[in-house]
C-alpha cells in the first residue's frame, strides 16, 4: 500500500529491504554475523552473511518489489562466479517471482547447489532452515 507521504521508489525500497532486515535479525538470532549489507543505490550484494565459526559465508539478495530483468541474471552470475574466491558457498534470491528465476539458466550457476530461490511469501519461515544447512 502506498502511503500518501511515500513516493513510488520510497514504497519499492521499503518491500526490497524488508526481506534483508528479516534475515539479518535471523542471522544473528542464530548466531551468524552480517558481514556486508548494501541496500539502496550502493554497488554489491544485498547482504552477506557468515558463519563467524567456520568462515563459509552466503550472500542474500532481494528482489521483492524489482522486476528481475536482464542485468539481475547478470549480477546473479557475476556473483556465482565469484563464490569460491569469496568463501561463499551459495546465492539466495529472494522473490515474488521464484518460478520465472529457476527456469532462467545462467553461467556458473547450480540450482539447489550455489544458487537458491526463495518465494517472497515464505522466506520468514524457509530462512532458518535454509542459512543452518548452508552455512552449518
Amino acid at each position: 500500500m502506498l502511503l500518501l507521504s511515500e513516493s513510488p521508489e520510497e514504497s519499492e525500497s521499503a518491500l526490497h529491504d524488508y526481506p534483508i532486515y528479516e534475515v539479518s535479525a535471523v542471522a544473528e538470532s542464530l548466531g551468524y554475523r552480517i558481514e556486508e549489507s548494501h541496500l539502496g543505490i550502493e554497488q554489491g550484494p544485498d547482504m552477506v552473511v557468515r558463519n563467524p565459526m567456520n568462515q563459509v559465508g552466503v550472500i542474500v539478495e532481494s528482489e521483492v518489489g524489482h522486476n528481475i530483468t536482464e542485468q539481475s541474471y547478470r549480477k546473479f552470475e557475476r556473483e556465482a562466479k565469484e563464490l569460491g574466491k569469496r568463501n561463499l558457498k551459495a546465492i539466495i534470491v529472494i522473490t515474488e517471482t521464484p518460478r520465472r528465476v529457476w527456469q532462467k539458466k545462467l553461467e556458473a550457476v547450480e540450482p539447489r547447489r550455489n544458487f537458491f530461490v526463495v518465494a517472497g511469501s515464505v522466506f520468514k519461515d524457509v530462512m532458518p532452515s535454509l542459512l543452518v544447512k548452508l552455512l552449518g
